[in-house]
């Protein structure tokens, strides 16, 4: 019975020696997440969540700058700054509205900023605001970039 005990523990301590290999212990990565590439002219974050979108802008006499953004689920952005050409201007508490794709209107509150590199022929900017419901409830829209926007 000995012997037999003896020969089964080494046959248990071979087969865990041999069984394991030295890779064992490397971390398996996850798959990398995957991203979609906006190729309209502007992106923007609303709380996180990216919206890709398409639109216009226009320029009022030199005096304004009117920028009016559609994303893919019938989200609208419009920004409305006084003055025009490449510079950077506040965003007036009012002067910058969200509507999400349920509808809901969110108007800027103070502090937003847009920042214009170029105007002519194609709008290259970025911005961001803070906006909030008629309703109390409040968003960010943060890291916009639009490039190479129409008139």
């Amino acid at each position: 019975m000995k012997i037999l005990l003896q020969t089964l523990f080494f046959a248990f301590l071979a087969f865990s020696i041999t069984s394991c290999d030295d890779d064992d212990d490397e971390t398996m990565e996850p798959n990398p997440p995957t991203t979609t590439v906006c190729t309209q002219a502007a992106t923007y974050l609303v709380d996180g969540v990216e919206i890709c979108s398409s639109g216009s802008f226009t320029l009022g006499n030199g005096s304004s700058t009117a920028v009016n953004l559609v994303g893919a689920n019938n989200e609208l952005l419009s920004i409305v700054v006084l003055g025009a050409g490449e510079q950077a201007f506040a965003i007036p508490a009012g002067n910058a509205s969200y509507t999400s794709a349920d509808g809901t209107m969110f108007t800027s509150t103070s502090g937003g900023l847009f920042t214009v590199t170029q105007n002519s022929p194609t709008l290259d900017a970025t911005f961001s605001f803070d906006a909030q419901s008629s309703g109390g409830a409040t968003v960010s829209i943060t890291t916009g970039v639009i490039v190479g926007l129409p008139q």
